[in-house]
């Protein structure tokens, strides 16, 4: 057997840290050329020799700090100070340096020191002048029996932390793929839901053409109508449910125009159906891999994959989830007037300017009580579209009800495209001069206020 103090005299060619609780000092002499190991893992502490370096990650602050103290010095000694605490002593022309590694369980830490023991360099934070551990000189040691016994714990530490790292990174893998197929299926499930509406559609514009049919019957404000459906055979009498805030006209065409986002909506569910049953097939082959993967350089092709088909690695979302930031807030309130158009409504006075002055567009409407306080209100148009008079009349009551003349029969509404308002330099929150505007005599209709007020979006 080759005695350990065999070493002593060996130049030291580098100091790596190939993983983030793993220390190689590779050694040269001209009767043995290895690498010494020493892992600071928990579940895997230990000393030893490995025939070849162990290649891994690039060389930090403190690992160039140590190559800079320690680089082409002389093995002096190797000692194991305590049961848990190993020394390296090295000699060169610029003076004696000594590393010591601590391996307990509570701290594991490095600490390189001059031949006064004053603190040249530490892992975790330790006092100047301290040792990691007291100097048990008659426990002290050999790091080993022998050379052949060092290289034996070197293989199977080695081994361990090998094993041990690609089970960590197969267990995350598996476990973003498993949370990816989750996702999938949760979408594949709601994409159905939405192309079951379509179902619907035949039955809203087959209601929607007997109300046209049969305008003339039907008086404003009628929650239900009785009308004959001739389309039957043979005719027969139906009984249609209407909202008394729109008139005959006006809820058929918000029957049609719903049918017709409904047939849209299932054509573009088919879409992502076709597209989510194929990514859960992709996944469904990533995990098969996965499961069988044993090697590292296979197990980080699957993660390039998985990252391709959007599985999130969990560790990465769980710090993501820490740092989340506050949802913006919304200075409006968002509402639904005819035909489900979406009409805003300020919060307050500087929530009023926000809205108008960054949120609306230039040909977008602008509504507000007339010579009161109130909320701006506007509403999103296309370019060159006219609102029509039934969305204005929606628009109005809402600029009516969030005033000061909440309450008021009749109240006047001025509105104009947003493009014909400025804010003047110095004005108040809320106050805005129109260089253009009409004026609307507003008649309120509390039914229409009050459905309108019950679709404001949470």
């Amino acid at each position: 057997m080759t005695a350990v103090s065999s070493l002593h005299g060996a130049r030291i060619q580098r100091v790596d840290a190939p993983k983030p609780a793993l220390f190689t000092i590779t050694l040269s002499s001209p009767g043995y050329k290895g690498t010494l190991i020493v892992s600071l893992d928990p579940s895997h502490p230990g000393v030893g020799l490995v025939p070849e370096r162990p290649k891994g990650a690039a060389a930090n602050s403190f690992v160039q700090k140590l190559r800079k103290e320690l680089d082409g010095a002389r093995v002096v000694a190797l000692r194991r100070v305590s049961p848990s605490c190993y020394e390296l002593r090295s000699a060169r022309a610029d003076g004696d340096k000594q590393l010591r590694f601590a391996l307990g369980a509570g701290a594991p830490n490095v600490l390189l020191q001059d031949a006064e023991q004053r603190v040249l360099a530490s892992l975790r934070p330790a006092p100047k002048t301290s040792s990691l551990e007291p100097v048990a000189e008659q426990g002290a040691g050999p790091w080993g029996e022998s050379l052949e016994a060092l290289e034996q714990q070197g293989a199977a530490l080695l081994a361990g932390l090998y094993t041990t790292g690609v089970e960590h990174a197969r267990a995350t893998l598996l476990q973003s793929l498993s949370g990816a197929r989750k996702r999938a299926q949760r979408r594949l499930t709601a994409v159905a839901a939405d192309a079951a509406r379509a179902d619907a559609a035949p039955q809203l514009r087959a209601d929607a053409a007997l109300l046209l049919a049969n305008l003339h019957a039907i008086p404003r404000g009628t929650r239900s109508a009785r009308l004959q459906d001739f389309t039957r055979d043979p005719p027969a009498f139906v009984e249609i449910a209407l909202d008394p805030a729109l008139s005959p006209k006006a809820q058929a065409e918000a029957w049609f125009h719903r049918a017709r986002r409904f047939e849209r909506g299932a054509k573009l569910a088919a879409e992502r159906a076709d597209k989510t049953r194929l990514e859960l097939e992709q996944l469904d082959a990533l995990l098969a891999a996965a499961r069988a993967a044993t090697e590292p350089e296979a197990i980080a092709a699957l993660q390039e994959r998985a990252r391709r088909l959007g599985a999130r690695d969990n560790r990465v979302a769980a710090d993501a989830g820490k740092k989340k930031t506050q949802p913006t807030r919304v200075p409006y309130r968002e509402l639904r007037g005819f035909q489900d158009r979406p009409i805003l409504v300020g919060k307050g006075a500087a929530d009023n300017d926000e809205l108008t002055l960054k949120h609306a567009r230039p040909h977008d409407l602008w509504l507000h009580a007339r010579d009161v306080a109130g909320a701006h209100v506007v509403v999103p148009l296309s370019r060159s579209e006219t609102c029509p008079p039934e969305l204005l009349l929606d628009a109005a009551h809402l600029a009516a009800h969030f005033s000061s003349h909440r309450g008021e029969p009749i109240v006047d509404i001025t509105h104009a495209p947003r493009r014909h308002l400025r804010k003047p330099k110095g004005a108040p929150p809320g106050s805005v001069q129109l260089t253009q505007e009409k004026v609307l005599q507003l008649r309120v209709d509390p039914t229409r206020l009050k459905h309108l007020l019950a679709t404001e979006l949470p």
